[in-house]
């Protein structure tokens, strides 16, 4: 019985320090700038994220659409800046950070020269367990989306293409 504790306890903290992990991009990004108040964060965890998986509307295709993206997401955050005169700095730092961090860089691209945008993802096994999304819009705005879980790409991209075409997010 004492082994089955001192396993039991073993194996929290290896979980513990996986979750930990996890974020590691959004972590050390707010290490070093954590404490700059212009920075808004938002972490959406398992829990919620189930519960928005099981909603019901009358829009049953958009919602199926939904479910399926974010079924296997275990967390979610995101960091966004208004500040135009900082945003620059904290895109190259972020950057930086998402080479850093391990993340294998699968887009990066500029629609013109005031819009950046890179997708980096950590896989494990064949699958995807991380992404970051980073851009820096033609607005001036600073955007660090992180997902943990098990992601796939292919309904991700066609939830979000379905999106566009809707423009919601514009």
């Amino acid at each position: 019985m004492k082994n089955l504790r001192k396993y039991g306890l073993l194996l929290f903290f290896i979980q513990w320090g996986f979750a930990l992990n996890a974020q590691e991009l959004v972590s050390a990004f707010l290490e070093e700038y954590g404490k700059d108040n212009r920075l808004e964060v938002v972490t959406i965890g398992k829990k919620m994220l189930d519960r928005m998986s099981g909603l019901s509307s009358g829009q049953e295709e958009d919602l199926e659409e939904l479910q399926a993206a974010i079924k296997g997401l275990e967390n979610l955050c995101i960091v966004t800046s208004k500040d135009t005169v900082l945003n620059g700095e904290y895109y190259a730092s972020c950057r930086q950070m998402l080479e850093d961090t391990g993340f294998n860089i699968i887009f990066s691209g500029n629609e013109d020269a005031d819009e950046l945008f890179v997708v980096g993802t950590k896989e494990s096994k064949g699958a995807v367990k991380e992404l970051a999304l980073l851009f820096l819009d033609k607005n001036g705005r600073f955007n660090l989306i992180q997902m943990t879980g098990i992601i796939d790409m292919d309904t991700l991209v066609k939830y979000s293409e379905r999106l566009k075409e809707l423009d919601i997010h514009q």
